[in-house]
């Protein structure tokens, strides 16, 4: 089973997963996301079944902010690679509708998921347009490099 969900970070935070548990959930993968204003990220060590990006939750160039960068779609996609046919993907935020909104929506194109549970798993969701456009073009020009 395929599976993607996006949450807020309380709502994460309520799994009981953290640095020292994260590895033990079997098949699962995390992408955890804060913005310049957030303390700190929610995992404080690397895993490898955790990516970690910093971003605000902003659609074009802001003094003190940070915008979802190419590089970080680039980031997104190695990570994607690494899931298998049997998956759980969570992305978490703030308040988990915008930022990780965007990178599930995507996530449910690359992975060819079925738009109706999508939807049912995540109904709040509004994605951030800045990042989902981002994310695409970056595939589109990987994909064209690539001739496929």
């Amino acid at each position: 089973m395929r599976k993607v969900l996006a949450m807020m970070r309380q709502r994460f935070a309520d799994l009981n997963c953290n640095d020292e548990n994260v590895e033990d959930f079997e098949n699962s993968w995390f992408i955890s996301m804060y913005g310049s204003s957030e303390e700190s990220p929610f995992f404080k060590q690397p895993h490898k079944n955790v990516l970690l990006l910093q971003v605000d939750d902003i659609d074009k160039e802001h003094e003190d902010l940070i915008l979802f960068t190419k590089d970080q779609a680039q980031q997104v996609f190695e990570f994607f690679k690494k899931l298998g046919d049997d998956f759980s993907l969570i992305i978490h935020c703030g308040a988990g509708v915008s930022r990780s909104g965007a990178i599930a929506e995507f996530a449910r194109v690359f992975f060819n998921l079925n738009y109706d549970e999508f939807k049912n798993d995540n109904p709040h969701i509004l994605p951030n347009i800045h990042i989902v456009q981002t994310l695409r073009d970056q595939y589109l020009l990987e994909s064209l490099e690539k001739g496929e």
